[in-house]
């Protein structure tokens, strides 16, 4: 037992110190589904439904929160269509369903984008939680999709 210990400690001496980890994360959120290479489809009656799923990290997720001042790192996310805001999801997941008439207008289109984002309690964007100036990178997560024709 001796001869490993002693290996051991000498290779554990001749390392550096390693750098300095920084356990702020930023947060994220992911749109998991429906998978980018699947197309969404327009049914008969022009109604587009789909799952949107999400992942979100680093960030506490407290729909019962909203209309409540921002609070760094809480919230919750909107699902839009385009431009649009289409959804304020109650989960990490959730169906949607657009209806013909509905503004964006989906007739006739061939390509949809869908965007997902982490929103502050009082539903503004959740991109300088600091008021810094300083964007996040992965506040947001956009996905074009092909929509066709049942």
């Amino acid at each position: 037992m001796r001869s490993l210990t002693l290996p051991l400690l000498v290779l554990l001496v001749g390392c550096p110190a390693p750098d300095e980890v920084s356990f702020e994360l930023e947060p994220t959120i992911e749109l998991l589904y429906p998978p980018p290479d699947e197309p969404l489809i327009r049914q008969a009656d022009g109604t587009v439904e789909f799952l949107v799923v999400v992942d979100i990290d680093n960030f506490n997720f407290d729909k019962e929160a909203t209309g409540d001042p921002p609070l760094e790192g809480q919230g919750h996310y909107h699902v839009w269509i385009e431009n649009d805001q289409v959804a304020s999801p109650a989960s990490l997941s959730e169906t949607i369903t657009h209806l013909p008439g509905s503004t964006p207008s989906l007739d006739g289109v061939s390509e949809v984008h869908i965007r997902v984002s982490l929103q502050n309690n009082d539903h503004s964007d959740y991109n300088d939680p600091d008021n810094d100036g300083v964007d996040l990178e992965h506040w947001e997560s956009i996905v074009a999709y092909d929509i066709v024709d049942e």
